[in-house]
């Protein structure tokens, strides 16, 4: 009874849909006992009323179209920013990542420096630690990862030995080893380290 008196406001076109569902539900909850069938009843009505109530918020022939339009664009809205909120999490998921890959290639200290003049800066820093290497006879320079050792030390197992220092520095690709050996009297002597440097 309630259900044929809440038809009458529905658009002719949208009783049909109505009924059917109520049908529908009458005759799923309709096998069970009786009172099942007291329940189905019930089920029934109150989809049948809120598919009324909401057939007829929508097709108020005075207020109808302007419901329509502005449901319309609170979903459009709702779903812009789901979208954008998605976009922001795509971006922080591939943000965090890369930081991920760049912390991995940076442990152990093989990182790859940001440009030559910092590579040059961490060779000097790791070698001049040492104090008997002569700081101010040294000149180091870094083209390309490549360091370049240039100046005069006292002796040919100081030559090696600062090379094979700078090739275990991280970020140090190749050195090309210049340096000379000097006696107590500033007098060259021929040095072998830079014929065996590119190898």
């Amino acid at each position: 009874m309630f259900f044929k008196r809440s038809r009458k406001g529905i658009p002719a076109r949208l009783r049909q849909p109505i009924d059917d569902a109520a049908r529908s539900v009458s005759g799923v909850t309709g096998q069970s006992r009786p009172r099942s069938r007291w329940l189905g009843a019930a089920v029934a009505a109150a989809a049948a009323s809120g598919l009324t109530a909401l057939a007829t918020y929508f097709a108020d022939p005075d207020r109808g179209r302007g419901r329509r339009a502005v449901t319309r664009d609170r979903l459009a809205g709702m779903a812009r920013r789901a979208g954008r909120e998605a976009e922001r999490t795509r971006r922080r998921v591939v943000a965090g990542a890369w930081g991920m890959t760049q912390r991995v290639g940076h442990m152990g200290g093989g990182s790859e420096p940001v440009d030559d003049v910092a590579l040059a800066h961490r060779v000097e820093s790791e070698l001049f630690r040492d104090q008997s290497i002569p700081k101010g006879r040294i000149n180091i320079n870094a083209e390309s990862g490549v360091v370049v050792l240039r100046g005069s030390v006292d002796d040919e197992a100081m030559v090696r030995d600062i090379e094979a220092r700078t090739r275990r520095i991280g970020g140090v690709r190749e050195v090309s080893n210049l340096l000379r050996v000097t006696d107590a009297e500033g007098a060259e002597h021929e040095s072998f380290a830079g014929a065996s440097s590119g190898s």
